[in-house]
């Protein structure tokens, strides 16, 4: 339900999609649920990627939160990425 075709005829996890789902299924309106379109493998300057570049990659970690209701988040104060470009919110 979550996999989408990839290269070379595998298919990739819906990452976004299946979080989403989870946060829904446990109770989040849809419109408190945000994601963002970062690919991993292909943003080498944003991200380490161990599909990209196998045992040599870095790590990395993700985070969940939540914010009251009004308050900006880090992302939307404009603290961004490693200084990447603000991308628009996939809701």
């Amino acid at each position: 339900m979550f996999f989408v075709p990839g290269t070379a005829g595998r298919k990739h996890l819906d990452l976004v999609g299946a979080n989403r789902a989870q946060l829904q299924e446990a109770g989040l309106a849809p419109a408190n649920i945000d994601g963002l379109d970062f690919c991993t493998r292909c943003r080498e300057d944003l991200f380490f990627s161990y599909r990209r570049d196998g045992k040599s990659a870095g790590r990395m970690i993700s985070v969940v939160g939540y914010s009251k209701q009004g308050a900006a988040l880090p992302v939307e104060r404009g603290l961004g990425l490693a200084g990447a470009p603000e991308v628009p919110r996939r809701h």
